[in-house]
């Protein structure tokens, strides 16, 4: 194995998504990328000062290594999260993979280099996203606080990505030899998805026991703080060396378990949708074979069996809300369509099919869940609440997806799509319990707001129909 091959490639893969990310139309423009520079900036320093604020007034020397305990929770969440959203926005660059196939590198290789590529990735996200907290707490006690930073933030992040990685070569592997490769993206996927879901079901009660025995003055092991304990029990020396065994064995083992070969991917799965010649058919086809859609599905399934098993009342139920995440993808999803021959629809029409056949797919794929109901009837009285926010999910998430389309699935526009529909979430959530309107306002307030959400998407379709036969007047010839 070549070390030059290894780093040339990895290099072109962080070219290649640095500049699909700025390949997003408002950040060609240079003020729109100064704008969103100055913005992160702005953020970044105020989240340093709100940060530098709460610690000053909680946080001393002597509960640092509590600190470090509550931190390595955290740290792997984001981990699983981060490493999950690299490698499905690798999954949708299968070409940039097929294209190294050309090159004059090994299987070896171009493994080594997507490790690198993905491990730079996946610790950059948990740099920037600690990078305020972390400055706000070495500004505060010094370098005293770097080691407890080190076991509850760096260590954590490395090893996450590590077993994660061996995680998800395993599966991959697998399924190659029992010959399910069109299927190997979309279980593994799920698989992460749902790795993330059964920790974060953990997440409350490691902070209860972890904050539980430092109140008890207890000093105990809860696997994801290892190395904060074994730091505290025997010492930093004992702990790097520990860090360091696990690390390299954790690493050969991501090496020697790589897939022998990278299937191809597949955008979309052989799903039987019935067609019934209705107008609807091929917008419901289109957003039901994506396998992202499946992702959600499965996960939602999971999801609401965890919560009925676990007896949480009706909270089962708003596993339903992950069947509609998907609607910021229902324009970009059947932009195919539109370019078909004869194919053209009014921008009244265009709005009214995707809205119907979300709201067809969420129907049927409710099913399962609702009948979780049958054997739980008490959970009746939050059904009607679950399907109309679910409904009110799909008209929003549609409104998002027309006024931000999604551009080659670009990591950044869809970054921007969840943003908004978080910021949505937060205006709605705002309404209902800090403002407390009467009753018949509030319904009034939400009834405009979507019929506001259905009109603003007539007009984000026609003003898209009009680009595109610019577009194509443009480069007709004379």
């Amino acid at each position: 194995m070549r070390l030059s091959h290894v780093i040339a490639l990895a290099r072109m893969f962080l070219v290649y998504f640095f500049r699909r990310v700025l390949s997003y139309g408002p950040l060609r423009n240079p003020a729109a990328l100064f704008g969103l520079i100055a913005l992160a900036a702005a953020t970044g320093v105020g989240m340093f000062l709100v940060a530098y604020q709460f610690l000053d007034s909680l946080i001393g020397p002597e509960s640092l290594e509590l600190l470090a305990r509550l931190s390595t929770v955290s740290t792997i969440f984001w981990t699983l999260i981060a490493f999950l959203f690299i490698k499905i926005l690798f999954m949708k660059a299968d070409r940039l993979l097929q294209f190294t196939l050309q090159l004059p590198a090994s299987h070896r290789e171009r493994t080594a280099a997507l490790m690198i590529y993905e491990a730079v990735m996946v610790l950059s996200v948990i740099g920037v996203l600690f990078l305020p907290f972390s400055s706000a707490l070495v500004a505060l006690l010094g370098i005293a606080s770097i080691p407890h930073l080190a076991t509850g933030l760096a260590i954590p992040a490395v090893l996450t990505y590590l077993l994660a990685s061996t995680a998800f070569n395993v599966v991959m592997s697998a399924l190659l030899r029992i010959g399910l490769g069109r299927q190997a993206h979309l279980i593994t996927a799920v698989m992460m998805a749902l790795s993330i879901f059964v920790y974060n079901a953990n997440f409350t009660a490691l902070v209860r026991d972890i904050s539980e025995d430092y109140l008890a003055d207890r000093v105990s092991n809860h696997y994801v703080d290892s190395f904060v304990y074994l730091s505290a029990r025997w010492g930093q020396p004992v702990m790097w060396l520990a860090f360091l065994g696990v690390g390299a064995l954790l690493l050969a083992l991501v090496v020697a378990s790589s897939p022998h070969r990278y299937p191809e991917v597949h955008k979309f799965t052989r799903t039987p949708i019935p067609g019934f010649h209705l107008p609807v058919w091929p917008y419901l086809a289109a957003l039901s074979r994506r396998w992202e859609n499946w992702v959600t599905v499965a996960v939602a399934y999971v999801c609401a069996g965890m919560f009925f098993v676990r007896g949480d009342g009706g909270t089962f139920l708003f596993a339903l809300g992950l069947l509609v995440t998907q609607g910021i993808y229902a324009y970009s999803a059947t932009d195919a369509l539109r370019r078909l021959p004869g194919f053209r629809r009014s921008a009244g029409s265009e709005v009214t099919l995707l809205l119907s056949a979300q709201a067809i797919q969420l129907a049927v794929s409710a099913l399962p869940v609702l009948a979780l109901v049958a054997a739980r009837p008490e959970t009746l009285a939050d059904a009607g609440k679950v399907m109309a926010a679910c409904v009110s999910a799909i008209i929003l998430t549609t409104l998002v997806g027309i006024l931000f389309p999604h551009d080659r699935d670009n990591p950044f526009s869809a970054f921007v799509s969840y943003a908004v529909c978080v910021l949505l979430i937060v205006s709605l959530g705002i309404m209902v319990t800090v403002l407390q309107l009467p009753a018949p306002a509030l319904w009034a307030a939400v009834a405009i707001v979507h019929v506001l959400a259905v009109f603003y998407s007539i007009l984000g379709i026609r003003s898209l129909q009009r680009k595109a036969r610019h577009a194509s007047a443009a480069v007709r010839p004379a």
